[in-house]
C-alpha cells in the first residue's frame, strides 16, 4: 500500500511576474509519445521558440515526470507531481496542462501550453515552478530534482534572437530592454438591430468586429433564405423568407463572439436585382448603364462609394468615367427598404504608345532599320503588326528588315490596350553608300594642341560626330586620352546611310616632348583572321609597352608571342569581325595602327 502522501516543495527563483493559472480558449494538442523516456522538460532550453512581444503567443512544452527521485543519499519513488504555480512568465500569458488537476502520475508523459498576449521587458526569462511531489514520505524541503529549469525569450518582432544563457543566476533572471504592454480585450461582434426588408430585397452582411486580434474567420448560419457563402466577411443573401442569421466571429487567438439578426420581409416581391452593360472594366473613357427591373410601387435611390448620388432616383443610371461601386435603394412607401447588388465599374487609363526609329526609316539592301515603342507604365507588354498582321514579336524593340506599315500594340497591367500611329519603312534598292575618310596622318595629338577641322570625308554632304566632335571640328582637349574615333555619317537621296571612322591618339602632354618616336609600325597580314604581326623598332626599347583597343576604346586583353627584338604575334582568333587599333608606347610617347579582324 501506498505510504501517506506529504508535500515537497521545490521552487526555482522565487521573484518575477507570476502568470496567471487559466484554461485557454484555444485547445492544444498534446503528443505524449513524442516526450522523451528521460524526465523533465522538452525541448531543450537553448531551443525554445521565441516569445513576441506584444503578439499572440501558443506554445507548448513537453513534460515527463520522475520515477524517482534522490533526496539526500536515498532514492525515493515519485508516486505523483502536481504543478501548482509557474513564475516568471512574460507579463499577459498564462498557462494550463494536459491532465486534469494538472497532476501526473509516476513515469507519466504530458504537456504544458502557454498562451496569451506576451508583453514586457524583452529579454531572457527564467521559469519558476512550485510543484508537489507525493513520496509517501513526511518531507518538505526546497530543492531541484533536476530537469525543471527553464528559460523562455521575449523579444520584439524582427529584432535580433538572444542566445539563450542557461548560467543566468537568480540576480539576472532576464536581459531588459524595452517593451510596452497593450490591452487586449476579449472580441465583440454586432450585426446591428433587427431588420424588416422588402421581399426578394438583396442584403449584404457588413458585421462591425472589435477587440480580439486581427485576423479574424467567420462562419455563418442561417434559418430561411440561404447564404451561399457561410465563411465570407461580407455574404450577400436575397432574402425570400423571414430570416435568422447567427454568426461566430474567432480571433487569432481562438477567442470568439456570436451576434445574431432577424430579417422579417414585406411588401410585394420583387426582383431587386440590377445589371449594368458590358464591360465592367473601361479603357479610356466609356459610359456604363445600370438599370433595376420596372416597379411602379417603389421609389429609386442611386448610391455610389456608399453616398447618394444626388438627382439620381430614375430606373437607370449612367455612369461615365467614374470607378466607384454602385447599388440602388428601393423604397416601398411606409413598408420595406430595399439595397440592390453592387455593380462594381472601373475605369482605367489607357498607355499611350508612339513608335522610336532611327535617323532614316529607309531598309537598304543587306540592312534594317530598329523601331521601339515609347510607352511608360506598370506591366506592359509588347506585340507588333505589319501591315495590320500581327508579327507574334513581344520585345520593346523589333528590328524590320522589310518595308512596310509598322504599329505597336502596348497593354498594360490591367488589360488596356492601345497601338501607336503606323510608321512607314520604304525599303531602297541600293545598297549603303560607300564612303571614305583618312584625315588623322599623324595619328597622335598632344591634348593641347590646336582644333582641326574636319574635311576629306567622300561623298560631301554628311557630317561628323564622335567625342571631342562639335559643329565639324575635333577638340583634342575635349577629347578621350588614348584613341579616339571621328564618325563620318552620310545619308544618299534614296534614303540609305552609312558610316566610316578614322582613327586618332590624344597624349596627355606636359608641355617637354621627353623622346620623339621617328619608328614606324608594320601590321600584317592585315586584314588578318588568326594572327596579326607587329614589327617595329620601337619593340626593341626595354620600356616599350604595347596595347589593344577596340573601337569604342575600351582596351583588350590579347595573347601574344616575341619573336626576334622587334616583332611579336597577337593571337586575334578570339576577336569578332570589326576594327581594332594596336598602340606602341615608349617613354610617354604612343604611335598607333589601325587593323581589321576578319571572318
Amino acid at each position: 500500500m501506498k505510504k501517506p502522501g506529504v508535500i515537497i516543495f521545490f521552487v526555482f527563483v522565487f521573484h518575477g511576474v507570476s502568470a496567471q493559472y487559466c484554461v485557454p480558449r484555444d485547445s492544444f494538442i498534446c503528443v505524449a509519445a513524442a516526450v522523451p523516456d528521460s524526465a523533465g522538460l522538452y525541448p531543450p532550453v537553448d531551443s525554445f521558440p521565441s516569445f513576441y512581444n506584444n503578439f499572440l503567443t501558443s506554445a507548448t512544452l513537453q513534460f515527463r515526470n520522475f520515477d524517482t527521485i534522490l533526496f539526500g543519499t536515498e532514492v525515493l519513488p515519485v508516486y505523483s507531481l502536481t504543478w501548482d504555480t509557474i513564475e516568471n512568465l512574460p507579463p499577459g500569458l498564462c498557462w494550463t496542462t494536459s491532465e486534469a488537476n494538472n497532476t501526473f502520475a509516476q513515469g507519466a508523459a504530458g504537456c504544458i501550453h502557454f498562451s496569451g498576449l506576451a508583453c514586457g521587458p524583452t529579454g531572457q526569462y527564467k521559469l519558476s515552478t512550485l510543484v508537489t511531489l507525493d513520496i509517501g514520505v513526511l518531507v518538505e524541503t526546497d530543492g531541484d530534482p533536476g530537469g525543471l529549469g527553464y528559460m523562455v525569450r521575449l523579444q520584439n518582432y524582427d529584432s535580433t534572437n538572444i542566445p539563450v544563457d542557461t548560467t543566468q543566476t537568480d540576480s539576472m533572471p532576464f536581459i531588459p530592454y524595452g517593451g510596452i504592454c497593450q490591452t487586449l480585450t476579449p472580441p465583440v461582434v454586432s450585426l446591428g438591430g433587427d431588420q424588416t426588408v422588402c421581399a426578394g430585397s438583396i442584403v449584404t452582411f457588413n458585421p462591425v468586429v472589435t477587440g480580439g486580434q486581427p485576423p479574424y474567420s467567420y462562419l455563418w448560419q442561417s434559418a430561411g433564405s440561404i447564404i451561399i457563402c457561410s465563411t465570407c466577411a461580407n455574404p450577400s443573401v436575397a432574402m425570400d423568407l423571414d430570416s435568422k442569421y447567427l454568426l461566430k466571429v474567432t480571433d487569432a487567438s481562438g477567442g470568439f463572439a456570436y451576434d445574431s439578426v432577424l430579417y422579417t420581409i414585406a411588401g410585394t416581391a420583387y426582383n431587386f436585382q440590377v445589371t449594368a452593360t458590358e464591360p465592367d472594366i473601361f479603357c479610356g473613357g466609356g459610359t456604363a448603364a445600370i438599370s433595376a427591373n420596372p416597379n411602379d410601387s417603389v421609389s429609386f435611390q442611386w448610391f455610389g462609394n456608399g453616398n447618394s448620388l444626388a438627382g439620381e432616383t430614375n430606373r437607370m443610371l449612367t455612369v461615365t468615367d467614374s470607378s466607384g461601386a454602385y447599388y440602388l435603394v428601393y423604397t416601398e412607401a411606409g413598408i420595406c427598404q430595399a439595397t440592390s447588388n453592387i455593380i462594381n465599374l472601373l475605369f482605367y487609363d489607357t498607355t499611350a504608345v508612339s513608335i522610336l526609329s532611327g535617323a532614316s526609316d529607309t531598309i537598304c539592301i543587306g540592312a534594317a532599320v530598329t523601331l521601339s515603342a515609347n510607352a511608360v507604365g506598370n506591366g506592359l507588354s509588347y506585340g507588333w503588326l505589319v501591315n495590320g498582321s500581327n508579327l507574334n514579336y513581344p520585345a520593346i524593340s523589333l528590328s524590320a528588315n522589310s518595308g512596310g506599315s509598322y504599329q505597336v500594340m502596348v497593354t498594360n497591367a490591367v488589360g488596356c490596350t492601345d497601338t501607336s500611329v503606323a510608321v512607314l519603312v520604304v525599303a531602297s534598292p541600293n545598297l549603303p553608300p560607300a564612303l571614305t575618310y583618312d584625315q588623322f596622318i599623324d595619328d597622335t595629338l598632344c591634348n593641347n594642341a590646336v582644333a582641326i577641322t574636319l574635311s576629306g570625308a567622300q561623298p560631301a554632304g554628311g557630317y561628323y560626330s564622335g567625342t571631342g566632335v562639335s559643329n565639324g571640328i575635333f577638340n583634342p582637349f575635349a577629347a578621350n586620352a588614348g584613341p579616339n574615333f571621328v564618325y563620318y555619317n552620310y545619308t544618299d537621296s534614296t534614303g540609305c546611310g552609312n558610316s566610316v571612322f578614322d582613327t586618332i591618339v590624344v597624349l596627355l602632354c606636359t608641355g617637354i616632348q621627353e623622346v620623339d618616336v621617328q619608328d614606324d609600325i608594320t601590321l600584317y597580314p592585315n586584314p588578318g583572321v588568326e594572327q596579326l604581326t607587329v614589327e617595329s623598332d620601337i619593340l626593341k626599347r626595354a620600356d616599350a609597352r604595347f596595347f589593344v583597343f577596340d573601337i569604342t576604346g575600351k582596351r583588350l586583353a590579347v595573347s601574344y608571342r616575341r619573336i626576334g627584338n622587334n616583332k611579336i604575334t597577337l593571337d586575334i582568333s578570339t576577336l569578332s569581325p570589326g576594327c581594332y587599333l594596336v598602340q606602341l608606347s615608349v617613354d610617354g610617347e604612343e604611335l598607333s595602327r589601325r587593323f581589321v579582324k576578319m571572318e
